[in-house]
């Protein structure tokens, strides 16, 4: 096949794309790459897919350390915490002074989990803000001299925005697919680990009557087909950890005995209840000890789960008979 730039020599094009990457695959056939920082911007060619950096489970073991090992969430309105109480828009390389969005409350259950008083939940969200704004930003954010230069781990988003710009689910898909994957290149770049993040659920069941002919694609089901969709399959394909927010927000939306105007007020941004609960369900993606119970489904926790962390001393367990096993306390014991 033959390999075409109109910026770089081959050469310098493909050493651009190795700078930094251990293992990667050299694709076999590049017919376009941007001017200035060699990403691909064709979808149908790989992300770089070095050696995993870190998981979830090397965050929970470093935290129980007492390490700061931070984690950032980088995507639009649903994770700056637009709508929630003493909501702060946040600044480029600032830290967010936001404190009911679900990054705060997160942070606030790791650190009681954990024992630690200094781990941190970056929330790396703009509101109104688009993944081609993410690309372009992304060292303002993350690079030297910021506040969040630190992060080991990046949660992307965004996504719910791009909407707007296409007319069209096939040309929406393809420049999400296109941007998550420069994305994917910028943190790897950086040995920063990423993960993804489906969209915030929203109640939008079809286009508003005022935005058909302008915003062809504003609403749910759009976004779950070209934006939500795509994570899926890049998460299986390059094996990133993946936090279906959209998935598990949706069934909160369906069961929750909370009123839906108190968990959403306009359609589209979660409250603070609902961040509460994003907080609680990202904490149990994280946390390797959590049991999950489905639906109905009674939950008997035994002496044989492994996911036990403070419970009897093994001192007073006593293990045989057709009760399991038996606690050796007496009335005078504390």
């Amino acid at each position: 096949n033959t390999l075409t730039t109109t910026a770089k020599t081959i050469p310098e094009a493909i050493n651009e794309l190795k700078s930094g990457v251990e293992g990667i695959t050299v694709p076999t056939k590049v017919s376009e790459l941007t001017n200035d920082s060699g990403y691909i911007t064709r979808s149908d060619i790989p992300a770089m897919k070095p050696e995993v950096i870190c998981t979830f489970t090397d965050a929970y073991t470093q935290w129980c350390k007492g390490e700061k090992f931070p984690i950032a969430f980088f995507g639009d309105s649903t994770i700056d915490g637009n709508t929630t109480t003493g909501y702060v828009a946040n600044t480029l390389g600032k830290d967010s002074t936001s404190t009911n969005t679900f990054c705060n409350v997160l942070q606030s259950l790791l650190r009681e989990e954990c024992g630690n008083s200094v781990l941190r939940i970056y929330n790396a969200g703009f509101s109104g803000l688009t993944l081609p704004w993410a690309v372009a930003n992304f060292d303002k954010e993350f690079g030297t001299g910021t506040a969040y230069s630190d992060a080991k781990m990046i949660g992307i988003g965004f996504g719910i925005n791009d909407r707007l710009a296409y007319d069209d689910l096939n040309a929406y898909r393809e420049g999400v697919k296109t941007n998550l994957i420069s994305l994917i290149n910028k943190c790897y770049e950086k040995r920063i680990q990423p993960f993804l993040l489906t969209g915030q659920a929203t109640l939008e069941c079809g286009v508003q009557s005022d935005y058909t002919s302008t915003f062809p694609l504003r609403d749910s089901n759009s976004v779950n087909i070209a934006n939500n969709e795509i994570r899926r399959e890049l998460a299986k394909e390059y094996g990133l950890e993946l936090i279906d927010i959209s998935d598990y927000t949706k069934i909160y939306l369906e069961n929750s005995l909370e009123d839906s105007n108190n968990i959403t007020t306009d359609r589209l941004h979660f409250s603070d209840i609902g961040h509460k609960y994003e907080a609680g369900m990202i904490f149990a993606h994280i946390v390797p000890r959590v049991i999950e119970v489905e639906g109905n489904e009674e939950c008997l926790i035994t002496y044989a789960n492994q996911n036990l962390k403070e419970a009897i001393p093994e001192e007073k367990i006593s293990y045989g008979g057709k009760l399991k096993t038996y606690a050796q306390y007496t009335k005078s014991d504390s």
